[in-house]
């Protein structure tokens, strides 16, 4: 009994990373393409936010190209999406009083 449960475990664990990992491929696969703006800054959000616990390096550059973008556009909802990026991101990482100052600027 203990082995089948630890099997069906270890199934479920290699089906979620595989998942998680297609999402991720979509993700940048989105970024990368050439389309409007605000359809690629929304993709690096979750993208970032994705990476936020396991890549936190990673999701601090998403979220600093999301508000350059989104400055450069002039696409508002984009910047404050950028801002809280960076609040999760400082938030998770320990730095608090920065964490704040990204939430309410957002």
């Amino acid at each position: 009994m203990r082995k089948l449960a630890a099997t069906l475990l270890l199934i479920t664990l290699c089906l979620t990373a595989a998942a998680q990992q297609k999402k991720i491929d979509s993700l940048k696969n989105a970024i990368a393409t050439p389309k409007d703006d605000t359809s690629r800054v929304s993709a690096m959000q979750l993208l970032a936010l994705t990476y936020v616990q396991s890549k936190p390096d990673s999701a601090l550059a998403l979220a600093n190209d999301m508000l350059r973008i989104s400055k450069t556009a002039q696409y508002r909802k984009g910047e404050a999406g950028g801002l809280n990026a960076l609040g999760v991101v400082y938030s998770v990482t320990g730095n608090y009083p920065k964490a704040l100052t990204y939430f309410l600027s957002a």
